[in-house]
């Protein structure tokens, strides 16, 4: 809480003042930020300057006569004397920043409080509700003391889309009162994505002796090079398609499970899968991928996209990072990472440029990720984009009730141990499909176990109790593809404890 804070008083700091000449209130036109994500109107003789990552991200908007540029990386803004400097000299600075829900503690009118209580907060003029697209909260204008010296805010805390948004112009009392009117324009201009126009494709220059056709994938469609040898490899319910450049040397089979997946993406370390399935096709060449996953088996902060490229940021991988950005990804927003790895299989220590981008589209992630050793990577990014801006996500099966559901993800071959709070069942989701023979195991000393599996629909299936002693168990066959629904609890109120659940490697019912 206290980085969100200081982001937005800090810049209120005094150091080093210099006058500026007030910027009067009344534009002539605006202008437009939009970065897939933060939308805002702002006055066009004024500047904006994004800052910050995939998750926690915003804008610096100020009047063109101020030297603000912080593009990429997160400004420190409490050691930036030019915007100090402004809103000192008569200048007016406005700032929006996001940040995940989970970082932030209470609703928008207690973070508000807060501000108020911290921060030397002496008359409030306003306060009150604000609902904007896709995010509602509250707003307030006031006067702070920093320093000895009046400052005008207007603020607004909000929640929406995952995100908690917080923006706020701030200006000495004069000129505050002469931009009052713009800075509430640009509040009230605020959007988030759904309703942010999509950003500006992005030309791409690929060689002209390089050929593309159409390829079509299970849940989704791409260009690749037609000089490529595509392998496609099924995996539960999404797909991983690989493509590597001529010659391509004998790589090694890809089976890959739900749990293998998930633990990809969960950390973005590509060497915590099995090394034997990655080398052949990693080491020494470029590969480029897709893989579609349902966004309901990753815990996502509410920014799925984002947050995926976020851990691949975090990995311990990562040695330099490029460039991360929101781009216009064939009608979808796309969030794209580039970057330099190291260790990306366990035999092979030299770096590597990465290129990825992820794309959201009705509750499902599509993933495109490419590398290519260092040396050969300037001449491969073309080409890994215009693949990745062609991306388009189709006949991906509807993940609706299923990712409707609040129960934890199980895939086959789990193993899991977990705590029953008493009187308090726990519910557990996993994926199959038409013929499999599920086998679903619940073994405890603390207290006496049930089994119940359902569909999505909460139809019931099958149940037990006591199938060795205490210990419930379940085998049973599945009707159809889709989802389903295990329930653990308690044969006697009031009791709980540890418990060990499986369900088991489905075997495939032959007629």
């Amino acid at each position: 809480m206290q980085k969100i804070l200081v982001v937005f008083v800090c810049v209120l700091v005094a150091a080093g003042i210099m006058p500026h000449a007030a910027v009067q209130a009344q534009a002539e036109s605006y202008n437009r930020y939009n970065d897939g994500i933060i939308a805002v109107e702002y006055p066009n003789t004024w500047q904006a300057s994004p800052f910050g990552d995939f998750l926690n991200r915003g804008v610096v908007i100020a009047p063109a006569s101020i030297p603000i540029d912080f593009a990429g990386g997160e400004p420190n803004i409490l050691e930036s004397t030019p915007l100090t400097q402004a809103i000192m000299g008569d200048s007016p600075i406005f700032v929006v920043w996001l940040t995940p829900l989970g970082e932030v503690e209470g609703t928008p009118r207690e973070v508000m409080e807060e501000m108020f209580a911290q921060y030397n907060v002496l008359r409030t003029e306003k306060a009150g509700p604000l609902n904007l697209p896709n995010a509602n909260g509250v707003e307030a204008i006031g006067t702070m003391d920093i320093n000895g010296t009046l400052i005008g805010a207007h603020g607004a805390v909000l929640m929406g889309q995952g995100r908690f948004i917080f923006a706020i112009g701030l200006a000495t009392q004069s000129a505050f009162e002469e931009n009052r009117a713009v800075l509430a324009n640009m509040i009230a201009s605020l959007e988030l994505v759904d309703t942010a126009h999509l950003p500006t494709p992005l030309p791409v220059n690929v060689p002209s002796d390089v050929e593309f056709s159409m390829l079509n994938g299970s849940g989704f469609a791409m260009l690749q090079p037609s000089a490529w040898q595509p392998e496609a490899i099924e995996t539960f319910d999404g797909s991983l398609t690989l493509f590597c450049t001529p010659p391509a040397e004998p790589t090694q089979p890809y089976n890959r499970d739900l749990a293998a997946i998930d633990g990809f993406l969960a950390t973005g370390i590509w060497s915590e899968l099995p090394s034997a399935e990655l080398v052949g096709c990693v080491v020494a060449r470029t590969v480029a991928g897709v893989i579609t996953v349902p966004i309901a088996l990753l815990d996502t902060d509410g920014n799925p996209a984002q947050t995926v490229l976020q851990r691949v940021l975090t990995s311990g991988v990562v040695t330099k990072i490029e460039q991360t950005r929101l781009v216009n990804v064939n009608g979808h927003v796309g969030a794209e990472m580039l970057a330099v790895v190291s260790g990306i299989s366990p035999v092979e220590t030299a770096p590597y440029g990465l290129y990825s981008v992820v794309v959201e589209h009705e509750g499902w992630l599509v993933i495109f990720a490419a590398s290519s050793p260092l040396a050969d990577f300037a001449a491969n990014e073309p080409i890994f984009r215009t693949m990745a801006y062609s991306l388009t996500p189709q006949n991906l099966p509807d993940y609706t009730a299923y990712s409707a559901g609040s129960g934890m993800i199980l895939s086959y071959g789990a193993e899991i141990d977990r705590v029953l709070v008493a009187d308090t069942p726990d519910e557990w989701q996993f994926y199959g499909a038409a013929g499999d023979l599920v086998g679903i195991a619940v073994t405890s000393t603390e207290f006496d176990a049930v089994l119940e599996l359902t569909d999505v629909g909460g139809n019931y299936l099958a149940d037990n109790d006591d199938y060795t002693d205490s210990n419930p168990y379940i085998m049973y066959t599945l009707p159809a593809d889709g989802y389903y629904i295990i329930r653990v609890s308690a044969y006697s109120m009031g009791t709980g404890g540890n418990y060990h659940i499986s369900l088991q490697v489905p075997e495939v019912i032959v007629n």
